[in-house]
């Protein structure tokens, strides 16, 4: 008897279960005919009292309002997917089929599109009204407020964050400064300020955006810096990634990290070196939706960048112009440290670190409207927001600066030596201050100036048209030491584009490729006169080619070539009384 009894009533549990209440927690079970709904309706319904907007690449998003704090996620993640599984489970105590869930997501989602406005979304940091926002990434979703007049936790965020996967917690600042950062820091003492000068524009949350580019040799402590950095602004659970050469794949990196690291570098094709470029600076991706032949994913996206390797990595001049390039020094072995030991002497410093970080960023804040710089360097802005908080670190005034502007030059010196084209040119340019002709004209002499193993390798340029799109990466880099490349006027019965090559009197301090700057000064048998001025070269080509036009044109060509011959009587004569250089560096 007893164990019918067990059974009727199991029988009447499992059959309660199946019927099911009509409503729960205020959501409908049945439709108006007392019809079980569906499950995705069901889910739908769930997320009825959910606010819902979409951003500028038109992702949908969820705001999930909780006792003590909200959370934002992509409709399309896999958090809120899992949410909102939990949330049909401890409704009806049982599991939506994977179907219903993305029936229903899909229907969320064009909701967000088409009946929610639309607005901003951030990832660890956000610049809004002259405010920084700086998200914990803890499990009560608070974050650093940072403005004019100091900074502060708060325990709602103003901003809509969202999150990643792998996005690990930031420790609750406390009152610090950043001046024992340099005791962690295998950097030479000159580099700490670049260094600092990265992490107050990194977490700025407003681009554009240096790339922090970090060479030395095995055991100089690159990883180890770039873990450190990047776990005072956007710390991860997988700090240091490698380079997968698909950039769709880099794209979805730094779509999901506010900070993107490369490690252990060993060079950059082309296309990552643009893309990289475009990270930094913001930029429109376009990539093919995946299933489809016609839709693109449109992703606008601005990135902090930290690079590192042995070898030399930004050596296109596009991507040295925005580089911040660190040479770390050998650590002798009398002086190498536990690695255990060095990282939890900085997990203690870093509440103090983070302190004195955002004691400087509101700093900025606060000066920047008054601060100015006289000569704007490529990057300014990110030298304006730097040089706005010298007065928190104790920099003297424009030190900063000044250390920024002879990185610039140096990494453009290592970047030509390390582009046998460039240093051809450079070898080329060293006796001469003025040279026009065509990109095959300038190929064809250049291959006089280049190692016969250069010159066959891939990276020689073949064409005329490979010589032109050389020079425009390497400009940036030869206005640097001195040599301006501009286009001039058609010429010959084919209209041919001719190229225009004028050394200015930059190079004459260029020590970093010494055979061939060095000899520029034979220019003048008594060197007192190193290289002219760029009106001056004009005003003494004009003059050379009304009086003896042909003794500079070469026979059977329209490239012309000043050079001593041409002109070194006019050229000591000028020297004389030569005026101040009329050029701007940018």
């Amino acid at each position: 008897m007893r164990s019918n009894a067990v059974s009727i009533e199991r029988g009447a549990e499992a059959l309660d279960r199946l019927i099911a209440p009509s409503s729960v927690a205020g959501i409908l079970l049945l439709d108006g005919e007392g019809k079980k709904k569906s499950q995705a309706t069901i889910l739908i319904e769930i997320c009825r009292p959910l606010e819902l907007f979409h951003d500028a690449d038109s992702n949908g998003y969820a705001v999930i309002d909780k006792t003590d704090h909200r959370e934002v996620w992509p409709i399309q993640s896999r958090a809120f997917r899992n949410w909102l599984g939990h949330q049909y489970y401890k409704l009806t105590e049982q599991g939506a089929r994977g179907q219903a869930v993305g029936d229903a997501i899909a229907t969320i989602d064009a909701k967000a599109q088409h009946d929610s406005k639309e607005r901003e979304v951030f990832l660890r940091v956000a610049w809004l009204a002259d405010r920084i926002y700086i998200d914990l990434a803890d499990d009560r979703w608070r974050v650093v407020e940072i403005k004019a007049s100091g900074w502060q936790i708060l325990d709602k965020s103003p901003v809509m964050f969202t999150r990643r996967a792998g996005m690990a917690t930031l420790p609750n600042p406390v009152s610090g400064s950043l001046d024992n950062i340099g005791d962690l820091l295998n950097v030479e003492p000159d580099d700490v300020k670049l260094v600092v000068g990265w992490l107050l524009m990194a977490a700025r949350g407003r681009g554009p955006y240096p790339v922090l580019v970090i060479h030395g040799e095995h055991g100089s402590g690159k990883s180890t810096l770039t873990t450190i950095l990047r776990n005072l602004i956007d710390p991860s659970t997988v700090p240091l990634r490698g380079l997968n050469k698909d950039i769709r794949d880099l794209l979805v990196t730094a779509t999901n990290n506010h900070v993107l690291v490369l490690d252990n570098l060993s060079g950059l094709s082309p296309e990552v070196s643009d893309a990289l470029c475009r990270f930094a600076v913001g930029g429109g991706f376009a990539e093919r939706q995946l299933y489809t032949n016609k839709d693109e994913v449109i992703v606008n996206i601005q990135r902090p960048v930290i690079l590192n390797g042995i070898d030399e990595i930004a050596t296109r001049g596009d991507l040295m112009e925005r580089s911040i390039i660190l040479h770390l020094p050998v650590i002798a072995d009398t002086k190498r440290t536990d690695e255990g030991r060095n990282l939890k002497r900085y997990e203690a410093m870093r509440p103090g670190l983070l302190g004195g970080l955002y004691t400087a960023l509101s700093h900025a804040i606060r000066k920047l409207p008054d601060t100015h710089l006289s000569r704007k360097p490529r990057m300014a802005d990110f030298a304006l927001w730097v040089t706005a908080a010298e007065g928190a670190l104790g920099w003297t005034s424009g030190k900063f600066l000044e250390g920024y502007r002879q990185n610039q030059d140096e990494g453009s010196e290592k970047a030509l030596e390390a582009s046998p084209f460039g240093e051809a040119l450079v070898k080329f340019m060293a006796r001469r201050a003025w040279w026009t002709g065509t990109a095959t004209d300038l190929l064809n002499e250049l291959e006089h100036y280049g190692h016969e193993r250069a010159i066959k390798s891939q990276s020689w340029p073949k064409s005329g048209k490979g010589a032109s799109n050389a020079l425009r990466r390497l400009t940036p880099l030869l206005r640097r030491v001195g040599i301006n490349i501009n286009s001039a006027p058609r010429a010959g019965s084919d209209g041919r584009r001719m190229l225009e090559i004028v050394k200015t009197e930059k190079v004459s301090s260029v020590t970093s490729v010494p055979s061939a700057i060095q000899s520029n000064q034979a220019l003048r048998p008594d060197g007192a006169l190193t290289v002219l001025t760029e009106q001056q070269i004009r005003e003494k080509v004009s003059s050379v080619h009304r009086q003896s036009p042909s003794t500079c044109k070469k026979k059977d060509s329209d490239v012309t070539d000043v050079t001593d011959d041409c002109f070194e009587k006019e050229i000591t004569q000028l020297g004389k009384n030569k005026p101040e250089p009329d050029y701007e560096e940018f």
